[in-house]
């Protein structure tokens, strides 16, 4: 790994571990039960992904993956610090089944996601102007338009952040990587956005919330199974 690449992964470590250990301080005081059925759910999502392969005309095809659905989840019913857990879970679990393990690659992973997290579920409250966590009569036209930008937001950082690492390590432009990556990703944000906030608004207990978020990745797993196998 060039030098330059190095010391960008250990200023994103730096900056990025902080805000999780700050992220379980905040937390885990309150921990609650429907969090852990989220956590649960996002491993599942995470070692079992279900992505929908969507064919692009020019472009041949992406995968929109429904797992981060669950951060977006994670700050609408408990707060920033609850989706930064559950970001670095994410991270960590999908990192772990692709060998060989690397500290260095892991630490990273697991930091930019925390950090991306972070700054995505805080930027969503401070826009809407309210405080976290959420209630059911909160939601309006404007909460929906913030969520929405704020995907948008959670793409441009999550791919901005792995495509500066990439232009380091490869020496490719980073404008082409972030372009191709975020506009292939779009789709992906708002479909999480979207499915987190109606496990946020109809789904209630946590145990319903869970069985439909189960039942919807695995429908989706055996959806992209069958169209992967028609190819």
């Amino acid at each position: 790994m060039p030098s330059a690449a190095r010391y960008y992964v250990g200023v994103i470590i730096l900056i990025g571990l902080p805000v999780l250990f700050f992220s379980a301080y905040q937390f885990l005081p309150s921990f609650s039960r429907g969090w852990l059925y989220l956590a649960i759910a996002t491993v599942l999502a995470s070692i079992f992904p279900a992505r929908l392969p969507v064919p692009l005309k020019k472009a041949g095809s992406f995968s929109i993956s429904v797992g981060d659905c669950f951060i977006f989840a994670g700050f609408l019913l408990y707060g920033p610090a609850a989706a930064v857990l559950i970001a670095a879970l994410e991270a960590a679990v999908t990192y772990l089944k692709v060998p060989p393990f690397r500290w260095e690659r892991f630490l990273f992973n697991v930091s930019q996601l925390s950090l991306v997290a972070f700054l995505v579920a805080h930027a969503f409250f401070l826009f809407l102007g309210m405080m976290a966590p959420l209630d059911e009569r909160s939601v309006s036209v404007p909460l929906l338009l913030v969520l929405l930008g704020c995907a948008l937001l959670y793409g441009l950082l999550n791919t901005g952040i792995i495509s500066v690492a990439m232009a380091l390590v490869s020496g490719r432009h980073f404008s082409a990587l972030i372009k191709t990556n975020f506009m292939r990703l779009s789709p992906t944000n708002l479909l999480n956005a979207s499915a987190g906030l109606l496990l946020f608004l109809y789904f209630e207990p946590a145990e319903i919330s869970m069985a439909v978020a189960l039942i919807f990745l695995i429908v989706s797993a055996f959806y992209a199974r069958d169209v992967s196998l028609a190819d």
